[in-house]
């Protein structure tokens, strides 16, 4: 089909400075998906948009699971009409100045190759990968693309679509992508998350970032962002004035709170966003072999589980996989983040400043891996229990003079939540015998006494040694 005229003259417009391109749903009619297909009419639209600096492509093929089968492979059809003096003009790279890909799809060679066609890498100041990457598109990166100009990189390094051996390779090509690269001053990585990546980001770009976003998937070979990671941060990131960290909750104990006090001596940075792990992973015994019931399931000898904690949680059945009653109180209690602990894990953050008044201005706290029991979800009866207690909280410093240390902790996604407990008006919403055991060993209130689980729940202090 032709140009349209009207797309025509906006493509050939001064004015158009960014396009964001979101998809439709998977439908049976290619025709309409050919238009979003790899992307193709959009590089040719690119290089006819003369002042273009800005494209992002986000697609949400709503009916369509990237874990049933691969995308189907179709041809791209090209505009049949083009006039002659823009058949020129269409020969001219791109100054992109902003590329943001992101889709279900693995991110290939071959489409970043079509990029590096119509567009100028050298200008490209954001480079936005926000989708599994494979590895021959992180070798071609290396190998055919210069990003001289490159000041923000937004790397996904998720594996969830990854079927073949390639996943082995993937912490080497990302490093040597990283080092490829000159010093950037924003960079956000997710997914798998090696320490071999970490030390190769931080040695490289460390002493030019001013943001850093480390947020790796919940996987047993991921980096343990603990107090040793943070003071590493720390001493190669002389400049960060914006962080964002998966750390892990251990009850609030002197190791969790070591964590908070390293976060505290940054003497630039002032937003921080921390992910609070709270899932329960690790189920080994000390020489690597996991433990098993007589129904085959892996369970973990904890030698601070008491005759309580170590019987399995009556309902191990539903879930399939045995965890013991001291797994499920320890998510409970790692998983309730009130208003006062907010509070605490601020001040405990901005209390080891070096200044009088410390830097951080913003905290954001959210809650993660709520009833995530080795490689599964705990729900049933437990869910709503998480869905009440693993709450958001956004902490700011009070921007008057007279009060600098006042703090204003404002609870996020309340709407959601009190939307989802509307819903289950007319419910029955007590807890079950075997969740009513485990709660009340750490908020002991009786049902009998007049009590409500959603009122009597709290979170635990932060250890004072």
């Amino acid at each position: 089909s032709d140009l349209d005229r009207h797309d025509y003259a906006l493509l050939t417009s001064p004015c158009l400075f960014s396009i964001g391109v979101m998809s439709g749903t998977y439908e049976d009619d290619f025709d309409d998906l050919e238009e979003i297909k790899e992307g193709a009419r959009l590089r040719l639209a690119v290089r006819l948009a003369s002042n273009l600096e800005d494209v992002r492509i986000l697609r949400d093929y709503d009916d369509w699971s990237p874990t049933l089968e691969p995308w189907p492979e179709m041809p791209t059809r090209p505009w049949q009409t083009l006039p002659s003096d823009e058949q020129k003009r269409s020969s001219r790279l791109c100054s992109l100045r902003h590329l943001q890909l992101a889709t279900y799809k693995t991110v290939s060679r071959q489409e970043i190759h079509d990029w590096s066609i119509h567009t100028d890498f050298s200008v490209l100041q954001v480079l936005q990968l926000n989708a599994c990457i494979d590895t021959d598109a992180l070798d071609y990166l290396v190998g055919n693309c210069h990003f001289p100009s490159l000041r923000t990189l937004v790397l996904d390094l998720s594996t969830d679509h990854v079927y073949d051996d390639s996943v082995a390779a993937l912490p080497n090509c990302a490093g040597n992508f990283l080092r490829s690269l000159p010093g950037l001053s924003a960079i956000k990585i997710r997914g798998e998350l090696r320490r071999s990546i970490f030390n190769t980001l931080l040695g490289h770009h460390g002493a030019a970032l001013r943001k850093l976003w480390i947020l790796p998937d919940f996987d047993a070979d991921r980096i343990m962002i603990e107090q040793d990671e943070v003071d590493q941060i720390r001493s190669s990131c002389p400049l960060l004035e914006h962080l964002a960290l998966l750390v892990s909750r251990s009850q609030g104990d002197s190791k969790e709170v070591a964590i908070y006090t390293s976060l505290g001596a940054f003497s630039r940075l002032r937003t921080l966003f921390l992910e609070l792990d709270v899932s329960e992973n690790i189920l080994e015994s000390e020489d690597g072999e996991a433990i098993q019931d007589h129904a085959g399931h892996a369970l973990l000898e904890d030698p601070s589980f008491d005759e309580f904690d170590q019987r399995v949680f009556d309902d191990f059945d539903r879930v399939a996989f045995g965890p013991r009653n001291g797994h499920v109180r320890r998510i409970l209690i790692n998983s309730a983040l009130d208003k006062t602990l907010a509070r605490d894990i601020f001040h405990a953050i901005s209390s080891n400043s070096s200044r009088e008044i410390s830097p951080l201005q913003r905290l954001q706290l959210k809650v993660v891996g709520a009833g995530m029991f080795r490689d599964r979800k705990l729900g049933g009866d437990l869910q709503p229990v998480f869905e009440h207690i693993a709450r958001s909280w956004l902490l700011e410093r009070n921007l008057r003079d007279d009060f600098p240390n006042d703090v204003v902790a404002t609870g996020l996604e309340r709407e959601s939540r009190e939307a989802l407990e509307l819903s289950w008006n007319g419910c029955d919403t007590g807890l079950s015998p075997s969740v009513e055991r485990v709660f009340r060993r750490i908020w002991p209130v009786s049902l009998k006494e007049g009590g409500d689980w959603h009122d009597d729940w709290y979170s635990l202090p932060l250890s004072q040694s």
